[in-house]
């Protein structure tokens, strides 16, 4: 399994990628039949989001759960604080993920 780290501090190393893996596999105990969407809210995180995306892939025919990953573009620096993005870039994100969505599961 690729390693993807948002940082070397404490999260660093195979924990990020391994949450992910360990998550998805806990509620996919309860919900089987449920569809994850991973969003990247970072560059560093993105990594991550494509090593778990690809290693469910790998495993698609045995039954994996079924794991999507999903990178908005985000522009950055944001019209927000610090250069967050601000409330009308939020909500034009929140349009575009919705419409991923919708497409993903046949809405």
């Amino acid at each position: 399994m690729a390693i993807g780290s948002p940082s070397d501090g404490t999260d660093a190393g195979p924990s990020l990628v391994g949450g992910f893996v360990a998550f998805i596999d806990q509620l996919t105990v309860d919900f089987p039949s449920v569809t994850f969407v991973l969003v990247a809210n970072a560059p560093e995180v993105q990594e991550a989001i494509d090593a778990v995306v690809g290693y469910y892939a790998d495993a698609a025919a045995g039954g994996a759960p079924r794991v999507y990953g999903y990178a908005d573009g985000l522009p950055f620096p944001g019209g927000g604080c610090d250069g967050h993005p601000n409330v009308q870039q939020q909500m034009e994100a929140g349009q575009r993920m919705a419409a991923y969505v919708k497409q993903l599961m046949s809405w």
